[in-house]
């Protein structure tokens, strides 16, 4: 009789439940696969986004020209105009795209925002009793 135990154990191992699954280019080497934060192409820019801290609020004014001067910054995007009414909390309204991540940080706190709060209401049906 023909003898399949060494077939079977060239089988790929698919049981790892749990495990980090592995590439192999070949039988004994592994690939390394690079994260995509450690890519860093010529001429590439962060971006980082300012989200809304209400869940339910109302935009007055944005001013984006301090922003706008942080060394590295390359562009300054309003996303949500001024007198738009936001329904979810961290919903984006200022995004700053930068030559590295600390400048990007650094536009987006810079920058200046009034945002008014509204508070929740409950609207009352005519058939509820009061």
């Amino acid at each position: 009789m023909a003898d399949y135990s060494l077939a079977y154990s060239r089988q790929p191992d698919y049981h790892r439940h749990g495990r980090h699954p592995h590439r192999f280019a070949s039988q004994g080497e592994r690939v390394a696969r690079p994260y995509t934060t450690d890519v860093q192409a010529p001429g590439m820019l962060y971006a980082v986004t300012v989200g809304c801290p209400y869940a339910h609020a109302k935009i007055i004014s944005i001013d984006t020209s301090a922003a706008e001067k942080v060394p590295g910054c390359k562009a300054v995007t309003v996303i949500q105009k001024p007198g738009t009414e936001i329904f979810w909390a961290g919903d984006d309204v200022v995004a700053v795209a930068a030559v590295d991540e600390l400048s990007a940080q650094t536009g987006c706190q810079s920058r200046e925002s009034a945002v008014q709060r509204i508070a929740a209401s409950r609207a009352r049906s005519k058939s509820a009793p009061s």
